[in-house]
């Protein structure tokens, strides 16, 4: 299931509107919607730059709106073995991180005013 419908709805805009805003037809958004047509890449990108979503959001893979902006793309790198990782190499990482101790307030950067 997406995210299109309830994106759509929030910003209080008809199928129509939203059909001209991304070069489609109100039937293609119906469908959309409801799951009966294939969402293409170029599709995506246009539906997330109306919405301002990420991706993942609108295909309804998390509910974050939009990805994090301080994580880096070697961060990335590490979520995605992370996941590929079997269960005993998963327990490994856990526990190598579990030694490290949580952030003090001494440790935080400053924040100029």
């Amino acid at each position: 299931m997406n995210n299109i419908r309830s994106l759509r709805e929030e910003r209080g805009v008809r199928q129509e509107e939203l059909g001209r805003a991304v070069f489609l037809g109100s039937s293609a958004v119906s469908a959309l919607e409801n799951g009966r047509r294939v969402l293409t890449e170029d599709l995506i990108l246009r539906l997330c730059t109306y919405f301002g979503v990420s991706a993942d959001y609108l295909l309804g893979r998390t509910r974050l709106r939009k990805s994090p902006p301080d994580i880096t793309e070697e961060e990335l790198e590490l979520i995605a073995a992370f996941r590929r990782a079997d269960s005993r190499s998963r327990q490994i990482v856990e526990l190598a991180l579990s030694g490290f101790p949580p952030e003090s307030d001494e440790a935080k950067p400053l924040r100029s005013t």
